[in-house]
């Protein structure tokens, strides 16, 4: 069930971009839908592994369980905001090298939707949360709510602000799933992570964004796509490097941890 739900979830808004809009439009909604999905799937890189691990504390040891939820969150949290900005940093150049004229969007539609694509991926780890609690019908009870929410929220954004609005809607939606999950699960994301190390993380991702657009801008225009792949590598090191205490801390034993069921 909560899988026909989140189908419904996922594509209902190309619906209303098709009927408020233009099928040029809906284009540029599935590009950018699909240039950012690597972000909402930094979650399945770790799901198989942890998830038995967690349903098997969440029977035996509440604060290991508390434990691993907690890092399993920050992990995620930190990938992706590295990921939303440098997808915000590299667009205009995708969109160059693509065609600027095959799409019609920009940094705001791809911050909006890398945005959101972070909510998705925090959505999908306090979902499986709650079915390690094996808890799963009260997500399809917060499902099936945020669906007559984004309708709602989709009938008056799309109208007036179009993709942009689609966007909106999606990431409303999405905080208040998160919002409803958190209460269920006993414990909130930003509650998992200290707040100096939480903005650390913004600064660095946004020194990271800085540095790909004023430093690899040229290069990457002059060789191709070889280039803006080198230019993602280099983004991601830095801010690998700038938060190297946490990378080799956390990251990297959490990457590698074998976590018994």
């Amino acid at each position: 069930s909560i899988a026909i739900i989140y189908w419904a979830l996922t594509n209902i808004d190309r619906y209303f971009v098709l009927y408020f809009t233009n099928i040029n439009e809906l284009a540029s909604f599935a590009f950018l839908l699909g240039v950012s999905a690597p972000i909402g799937l930094i979650f399945n890189v770790f799901q198989q592994t942890l998830l038995p691990a967690l349903a098997k504390a969440n029977k035996t040891q509440t604060g290991r369980f508390d434990e691993l939820s907690s890092e399993f969150l920050c992990v995620n949290l930190f990938l992706g905001i590295g990921a939303v900005a440098g997808l915000t940093a590299i667009s205009p150049l995708v969109l160059s090298l693509m065609g600027s004229n095959q799409f019609s969007v920009g940094r705001i539609e791809f911050l909006l939707v890398g945005v959101f694509m972070l909510l998705a991926n925090l959505e999908q780890v306090l979902g499986s949360l709650l079915a390690a609690k094996q808890q799963s019908q009260k997500h399809l009870k917060i499902a099936t709510a945020s669906m007559l929410v984004l309708l709602v929220l989709l009938a008056l954004l799309t109208p007036k602000f179009g993709m942009v609005g689609v966007l909106c809607a999606r990431i409303l939606s999405s905080i208040m799933v998160i919002t409803l999950l958190q209460k269920q699960i006993g414990f909130t994301v930003i509650g998992c992570v200290n707040r100096k190390m939480l903005a650390y993380w913004i600064f660095s991702s946004l020194v990271m964004y800085f540095a790909v657009i004023f430093g690899s801008y040229q290069l990457i225009l002059e060789i191709s796509w070889v280039g803006a792949l080198l230019s993602i590598f280099i983004g991601a090191s830095l801010y690998c490097f700038l938060n190297m205490n946490y990378v080799s801390r956390v990251i990297l034993p959490f990457l590698f941890k074998n976590y018994t069921a």
